[in-house]
């Protein structure tokens, strides 16, 4: 199966997948800092074989699951995504907030030791 028309001897060609952003800049980052290949094609074969298995298992239980109403099985995809996403944002904004204040708590020991 070809996505967007583009496709390579065996399927489609690196980075024309969904969402493929990530393992197109994983993989050329490797490339670049010379990474060696006899440790990236394990780890890229293993990464591939999880992907599939995950991404099959998903799409068989939600097939399953929602078949008779596939409108709620995508709604609640956007639903989960959308909360996932808000709460990985309050994480980083809170992380972030608790890092700026423990410099500034450093600052003010730092200041009252020195003077």
């Amino acid at each position: 199966m070809a996505y967007a028309g583009v496709s390579g001897p065996s399927g489609p060609s690196p980075g024309t997948a969904p969402a493929s952003g990530g393992r197109t800049a994983i993989t050329l980052t490797c490339g670049l800092v010379g990474y060696p290949q006899r440790r990236f094609i394990p780890a890229t074969a293993s990464a591939a074989v999880i992907w599939a298995s995950y991404a099959f298992l998903i799409g068989r239980l939600g097939g399953q699951a929602f078949a008779d109403r596939p409108w709620v099985g995508l709604l609640l995809a956007l639903g989960l995504t959308i909360a996932v996403s808000a709460v990985i944002e309050v994480a980083r904004r809170a992380w972030g907030w608790r890092r700026r204040l423990g410099k500034r708590s450093q600052r003010r020991v730092a200041e009252e030791e020195g003077g």
